[in-house]
């Protein structure tokens, strides 16, 4: 594989091949990936790649934010107050703006997937062997991978049909499901949010002092922690749902930012990915071998034209053998099946992951009998912004415990697919689905949140002035943020509705393969098999006929891509990974209250720390929920940049309301205690803010029930 790997083009070569929109190889994957689902256990992971640089941005935007309410003291006067509040919302304004932007264009290409899906063909992919006519750059003849493709979607699907049937069926049903409900999911939120929990956590310590008299039901810390886990816990979760729901709602517009926008499926080289089989060249008592497609001399006693129709003909008498080796989907030699660790791919900087390395990685994998999890081979899109979204995905997770398809029409993506649905046997595989933007956009959140927690926790909140100065930067970063994440979220919705699209007219025979585009002939003049052949030979064997595999594609794979590309993208566990500062936050600040006079019912701590609770486990997965919802129907992108922009702020204002109302609910409850009971004590502040963030999350679930009935719309 090494050996092979240090042959392929370089990569502004490589790239003329991977700008074509319909891959033979691509639609070869697409079948093969279906073929080879088995079983509902095999889980597909797919998640957009500017989560990874939004989550981070997200996040320290909350860090920031979070830093500045645990350091910065507001004690004397109002208009310091006013003055840290206008910063924080400066701040999140940076970062709403853009993130709104990029979610909303993500859900337009979403739509555009979905589109694609709908459409896809297997005719009507593209092959490289056939645009090179079958000849290599050595002269060599090639096998066309345009009849391999075709064949063993045929063996596997039984028909071309059947396939294109299945892909917008299955596919689409599982990138749906993945790239909109699992991408800007509440553990995500509540990762990205975390500072917010940190800094009430920080807050919540800065009163366990040894003259604060320890009562748990008036307790300042426990106090300060209820407020962080309500509105970590609640109202993050529940703002985040709204938030995506109107970025998904209006996902019209023009204004994506370069690094956050999520990439057009690619292709891959194709000749260099099936069997080494040796095609015999007539170089024997002969001068090097010609291909007649390239306008070269002849050797002496044989004419080009007649070696090379030699050739084909051989080339066509393997073409059988090559499609039944190929639809059996075994393992032709051990050595192939090599593993490695995450850790591996992802150290100094994930190395054997970037663009332009040299380096031989071969030592640092060893052979297996199994693959637990296999990545996508395919890397065009931005490296960076891909690395970002598997350091987010594997590692989003504990650091936030420890803290707290353009190609879906190609030939050989057709080949995948039926694949996929071929090995499909069992219940138990798993497909897991996730748009790659998800790493970034993670990122960004949980560094946003993190920024914000970070002041919370240490900046000490006497006065009102104080109090609006301090919000204000917290505002203006959680919108610098969301504007970007809002656009790219919208792009995502609408290239879901363009893969459904593709899925559902998906046809074999309507891809394109390489080798037939290059009339199954090599660079190099000698004769290439046809891919296409060798894959409907496969369909055919592996589902009966090509309509069959189509039918189950439109079926099956739409179906599953259709549930893990929404259902499962934005979840709760992610939304709440994000906004885990907000969490930590309230720790943090309810552990400052640690050595306050012990009184359970009274103590700030356990109130602090109660509020933390409900925000981050309540609001925010119900305001993710609404926040999706709002961006998956708003995601029409509108004909202007200012349009665009406008509809970005106008699904963040919508989704800013609960979190607005939230503020205001835990700025009246501080007098609960005093107005109800007519004594100062912290828990009965904690219990009116829980009531508070509990009756906010209702109004955001009963109001995502109603956007719901609009999901079936194209969108707003």
């Amino acid at each position: 594989a090494v050996r092979e790997a240090r042959q392929w083009p370089q990569p502004e070569q490589r790239s003329r091949h991977c700008s074509k929109s319909r891959a033979q190889w691509c639609l070869f994957e697409l079948a093969a990936f279906l073929k080879s689902k088995t079983s509902q256990q095999q889980h597909l992971i797919v998640r957009p790649i500017f989560m990874g640089p939004l989550s981070i941005a997200v996040f320290l935007t909350f860090a920031a934010v979070a830093m500045a309410i645990a350091t910065v003291p507001i004690r004397d006067e109002d208009k310091h107050f006013a003055q840290l509040l206008s910063a924080i919302v400066f701040c999140g304004f940076v970062v709403a703006v853009p993130t709104a932007s990029t979610i909303r264009s993500y859900f337009r290409d979403l739509d555009t997937m979905k589109l694609q899906l709908s459409s896809i063909s297997v005719d009507s992919t593209r092959s490289s062997c056939c645009d090179r006519h079958h000849v290599r750059a050595s002269g060599e003849r090639m096998f066309c991978d345009r009849k391999i493709v075709k064949e063993c979607v045929q063996i596997w699907f039984g028909s071309e049909l059947s396939f294109e049937d299945t892909v917008r069926a299955e596919v689409l049903d599982i990138l749906n499901r993945n790239l909109t409900q699992k991408v800007f999911s509440t553990p995500w939120a509540l990762g990205v949010t975390s500072p917010i929990m940190l800094a009430f956590m920080d807050v919540s310590a800065s009163f366990t002092q040894p003259d604060n008299t320890w009562k748990l039901w008036g307790h300042p810390s426990v106090s300060f922690l209820l407020d962080g886990l309500v509105i970590w816990l609640l109202f993050v979760p529940a703002n985040k749902d709204l938030l995506i729901l109107l970025l998904r709602t209006w996902p019209e517009g023009t204004v994506t930012p370069a690094w956050l926008v999520i990439p057009r499926p690619s292709q891959t080289r194709s000749e260099d990915s099936i069997l080494d089989l040796q095609v015999p060249c007539e170089r024997q008592d002969s001068g090097p071998s010609q291909s007649s497609g390239h306008g070269t001399a002849a050797s002496p006693g044989h004419s080009g034209d007649s070696r090379a129709s030699d050739t084909d003909l051989h080339m066509e008498a393997m073409i059988p053998t090559l499609v039944e080796s190929v639809a059996k989907m075994e393992v032709v030699n051990p050595e192939v099946l090599r593993v490695t660790p995450v850790f591996r791919a992802l150290e100094h900087f994930a190395a054997a992951l970037r663009a332009g390395s040299a380096v031989d990685f071969y030592h640092k994998s060893h052979r297996s009998q199994r693959i637990s999890t296999f990545w996508s081979h395919s890397w065009h899109g931005g490296h960076w912004k891909k690395i970002f979204a598997i350091i987010t995905l594997y590692n989003g997770t504990a650091a936030v415990l420890l803290s707290l398809l353009t190609g879906g029409c190609t030939m050989w993506c057709l080949f995948e697919l039926a694949a996929f649905l071929k090995s499909k046997t069992s219940q138990q595989q798993h497909l897991i689905v996730r748009p790659i933007f998800m790493g970034p956009l993670s990122i960004a959140i949980f560094l946003t949140f993190a920024a914000l927690a970070i002041p919370v926790a240490t900046v000490p909140l006497k006065y009102e002035r104080a109090i609006v100065q301090f919000l204000s930067p917290i505002v203006f970063c959680a919108f610098v943020v969301a504007v970007p994440a809002a656009s790219t979220v919208r792009s995502y919705f609408r290239d879901l509705d363009t893969m459904k699209l593709q899925l559902l007219s998906i046809s074999v025979d309507s891809t394109r393969s390489s080798c037939c585009d290059l009339h199954h002939v090599g660079p190099s003049g000698e004769r290439m098999m046809c891919d296409r052949k060798i894959v409907k030979e496969c369909v055919k064997i592996w589902f009966g006929s090509e309509v069959t595999f189509e039918d189950t594609v439109r079926t099956n794979v739409l179906d599953i891509l259709n549930r893990d590309l929404t259902q499962k993208v934005f979840s709760t566990p992610w939304a709440l990974g994000v906004t885990s500062p907000i969490m930590l936050a309230f720790m943090d600040v309810s552990a400052s209250w640690a050595q306050h006079y012990w009184v359970p019912w009274e103590h700030p701590a356990i109130a602090l720390l109660l509020e933390g609770l409900v925000i981050w486990f309540i609001f925010v997965p119900a305001n993710k929920d609404l926040l999706i919802l709002l961006l998956r129907l708003g995601r029409r992108r509108p004909r202007s940049t200012c349009l665009e922009l406008l509809k970005n702020l106008a699904v963040l204002a919508a989704a800013a309301v609960p979190c607005l109302v939230l503020v205001v609910a835990y700025g009246l409850t501080r007098f609960a205690d005093l107005a109800l009971f007519d004594a100062l004590n912290a828990m009965n502040r904690a219990l009116a803010f829980v009531f508070c963030t509990l009756l906010i999350s209702l109004c955001n679930f009963l109001i995502g029930l109603g956007l719901k009935a609009f999901l079936r719309r194209p969108g707003w």
